[in-house]
């Protein structure tokens, strides 16, 4: 099953929070021969709220679990 964790990390480019994705499941092998990762920088970042986040990628990917959780909170 394709997942994505949505989690919060200091973009220290920008200097200051931005809401991050990390694709989990078959579809973490394509993304890593694309980007050369499995993580990617959302267009999102705070004071929006996880959930509305976690929404709005939800949308944009159908048929993948989304959800929000700290790096410490998920290992793989």
């Amino acid at each position: 099953m394709n997942r994505i964790q949505v989690y919060e990390a200091f973009d220290q480019q920008a200097g200051h929070l931005i809401y991050m994705a990390r694709f989990l499941g078959p579809h973490a092998v394509e993304m890593r021969a694309g980007f050369n990762t499995d993580t990617l920088p959302t267009a999102f970042f705070p004071p929006m709220q996880p959930e509305e986040v976690v929404k709005q990628l939800q949308a944009l990917n159908p048929g993948v679990e989304v959800f929000y959780g700290s790096t410490s909170q998920f290992h793989v």
